[in-house]
Order: structure tokens, then sequence, then C-alpha cells
């Protein structure tokens, strides 16, 4: 189980919007959920292939989430899904690659429409070279699909694809 507080910015931001919109609600609740989630993790071929899944599936009450000029509270929401994983050591200590899928299935109870802002299908995919004195590159790609700006489900966002490289040095025993 767990709670959350609407934070200082979310009030203020509320209390901002609510001169120029009457209709935002300036009496933030705590948001409060419970949840669970299972998950097994398969190590084969001597430790060079790693899989993993988990579901998983979370209630909340009165959820703290922004929709047009301000933060509400959903009352009754739900979040489940699954999420696969898989870790390929290709070449030893030099090469390795990790991809990743999430299924989500994220609804307001109350209106049965989708939440905000919350894609359905995700995913990345990293290629990570390891050089010589440590050096680390590693090459991402994010992928997430189509989801709706709004709880109504009326203002759809397009899916978009982000790639990424990062390089990484030790400097020490504790710095990078």
């Amino acid at each position: 189980t767990g709670a959350k507080r609407p934070t200082p910015y979310m009030i203020a931001n509320n209390l901002f919007a609510h001169v120029s919109d009457p209709t935002v609600d300036i009496d933030l609740k705590p948001e409060h959920s419970v949840g669970g989630d299972i998950g097994i993790d398969q190590v084969l071929f001597d430790g060079r292939v790693k899989l993993s899944a988990t579901g998983y599936l979370s209630r909340f009450s009165d959820m703290l989430s922004f929709a047009g000029a301000g933060y509400q509270n959903v009352q009754n929401a739900a979040m489940a899904g699954i999420e696969i994983a898989a870790g390929f050591e290709l070449v030893p200590s030099r090469w390795h690659l990790d991809a990743s899928y999430t299924y989500l299935d994220a609804r307001d109870l109350d209106l049965g429409k989708a939440l905000a802002r919350r894609p359905r299908n995700s995913g990345a995919v990293a290629l990570t070279y390891t050089g010589q004195n440590g050096l680390e590159a590693t090459l991402s790609a994010t992928l997430v699909g189509a989801r709706f700006n709004k709880a109504k489900e009326v203002e759809p966002l397009p899916g978009y694809a982000r790639l990424d490289l990062s390089l990484a040095y030790p400097l020490s025993d504790h710095t990078r």
C-alpha cells in the first residue's frame, strides 16, 4: 500500500489556475494505492542470457493526475500490465544487448476510459560496448506507443521513438 500527498507545486499550480478557471479543484486529496507484482527471472548459458517477466496490478483511490489547467483526483483507477526483459552478453566483457517491453492497461474505473498520458505499449533496446580502461558507450532506442492527453480520450498523442547515445569513463573507483 502507499499514499502520496499533493506536492506544494501541485497545490500552487491549482491555486494559480483557479483564478482564471474556477472549476480547477483547490482541495486536492492525498492519493492512496494498493498493489502487487509477481515475476520470474531466469539466467541461461552460464549467465550470458538473462530473461525476466513481471506482472503487476495496482488500484488507486484519489489518484493525483494532471488534467488541462491543473491537477485533479481520479477517484478510482487501476493499472495492470506485464513487463518482459532480456539481456544478452554478445561478446563477454565487450558487447551487451538489452531489450524490454511493457504492456500497460491504465484506467479511470469511474469513466471506463484510459488514463491520460500512459501508453499501452512501450519498449527499449540498448547496445553497450565496453572498451579498454572501462570506457563504455551505449546506444539505446526508446519506443513509446500512442496515448491520450486527456482522460476522456479526446486528444490523441502519437507514439514516438527516441535515440540516445551515452558515454562513461571511470575516473576512479568511486567516480565515473
